[in-house]
């Protein structure tokens, strides 16, 4: 739990830096839901 919020942070800045944040996060989420 602690883990999957800590790379959802990292996954978030970092997609945000090269703007694919709308792309990552989202598959993030739906393979650890």
């Amino acid at each position: 739990m602690i883990t999957h919020v800590g790379m959802n942070i990292l996954t978030n800045i970092l997609g945000k830096a090269s703007r694919v944040d709308i792309d990552f996060p989202k598959v993030e989420l739906k393979q650890a839901a």
